[in-house]
């Protein structure tokens, strides 16, 4: 078997879990015209029909272009889920998003959504105070629950940069969930980089939102590598760059956090960042890699907000640096060279920086997922002369620990 098929396979098992996967979607067409239950419908066939099991979708707003009136009946009709986006930057735009979502609710029920943003990188753009943000938080879970909907978790999203500001914990504190965006992209970083500066984002973020409310979760909302666009220090926008950030970043994402990539299409953007052409043909390959991982750091270095200067031109993220690469090693430099000579440039391109390491990090956690999962190895596991497949109580203990919530239980974590 070829060494790329094994990782991918390793990637596979790894990302089979329990965890929303998909991607963000504007609400409008590349012409700019509002998207018709039949566009809707369109999209949600294509997330559906990638491999890898593509289960949700995130839409920015309620009301505007008639979001979840077109939306929620194709979202149905495919068994695709939605997070759903509630604008927050004025009173009457907010009572707009407010009424549209309270109507689809009325019309559909609530087994539709994935949970509620309330707002969207309003943190970042300082158009609220933390505490204004958290009223409308608890305003919109408050109208859900007069519906019965108050299971589904409400929260909001916005830049790492924010999360981890002290001047928002107000907010923190109000969210169910706390959905974080990131991208290495903004930070002017070399794609080499990216996997390191991506996930030290992630880990700040979790450490703060940790220690102001402990229990929250914290969902991967926005991040993803351009295709094309300007060149920002050393982030180099490329279709291959895009493929191997989504092997480095998407297969250890999926195997860990609920997760919207950004972006299914947008190739009349610049910097565009979406996974397929103007015809839905795939960009990037979508069975991500576990075996392109870089060497993901275990405690980040953290700027505060102040020191780093944040690009005006896009409401993202600030500079980390990278802690240092691990030292190639000669014997392995030669086998893969081996391996990638018979391959185009692009796929030499997406091999390029697998290390021994991250070889064996792919073919450990997929044993550990097959331990999790193997029905043999549950069933040596059980009590000797046990009834009814009574384990002992420190295997209950440890798979109830390790295994994700399934979907039907994703409003009711912690």
């Amino acid at each position: 078997m070829r060494l790329s098929s094994i990782l991918s396979l390793s990637c596979l098992a790894v990302s089979a879990q329990a965890y929303w996967k998909g991607f963000n979607l504007p609400a409008t067409l590349p012409s700019g015209a509002c998207k018709s239950v039949n566009d809707w419908k369109k999209d949600f066939a294509v997330v559906k029909s990638l491999p890898g099991k593509f289960n949700a979708v995130r839409l920015y707003a309620a009301s505007d272009c008639n979001t979840l009136a077109n939306a929620v009946p194709a979202a149905k009709a495919s068994g695709v889920k939605v997070l759903v986006g509630v604008w927050t930057e004025d009173d009457g735009h907010f009572n707009a998003e407010k009424q549209a979502l309270l109507a689809a609710v009325k019309k559909y029920g609530h087994d539709w959504i994935v949970s509620v943003s309330v707002g969207s990188e309003d943190l970042y753009r300082k158009d609220t105070s933390a505490e204004v943000l958290a009223n409308k938080i608890n305003d919109v879970r408050g109208m859900l629950w007069s519906v019965g909907a108050g299971k589904v978790q409400v929260g909001h999203v916005d830049t790492w940069t924010a999360w981890v500001d002290p001047k928002n914990k107000a907010a923190i504190k109000a969210c169910d969930f706390v959905g974080t965006d990131g991208y290495p992209y903004f930070q002017d970083a070399a794609r080499k980089d990216s996997y390191n500066v991506f996930w030290q984002s992630i880990e700040a973020t979790r450490s703060v939102v940790n220690s102001v409310k402990p229990g929250t979760w914290v969902w991967i909302t926005e991040t993803g590598w351009p295709v094309r666009g300007p060149t920002r220090g050393k982030a180099i926008p490329s279709v291959a760059g895009a493929a191997a950030y989504w092997k480095s970043v998407a297969c250890s994402a999926f195997s860990q956090a609920h997760t919207f990539w950004y972006i299914l299409q947008d190739y009349h953007e610049s910097p565009s960042f979406g996974v397929v052409d103007q015809n839905f043909k795939p960009l990037v390959s979508f069975y991500a890699d576990a075996g392109s991982h870089e060497e993901r750091p275990s405690s980040p270095t953290v700027a505060s907000p102040q020191e780093v200067l944040i690009p005006a031109s896009k409401p993202h993220n600030q500079e980390m640096s990278a802690p240092g690469a691990i030292p190639s090693i000669d014997a392995w430099t030669r086998a893969r060279e081996r391996f990638t000579e018979d391959l185009s440039p692009e796929e030499k391109e997406l091999y390029s920086e697998a290390t021994a390491e991250s070889v064996f990090y792919g073919a450990s956690a997929a044993e550990k997922t097959h331990k999790a999962n193997s029905s043999s190895r549950k069933f040596a596991t059980e009590k000797p002369g046990s009834l009814g497949g009574v384990r002992w109580e420190r295997n209950v203990r440890w798979i109830s620990k390790s295994s994700p919530p399934p979907f039907d239980e994703v409003h009711a974590q912690f």
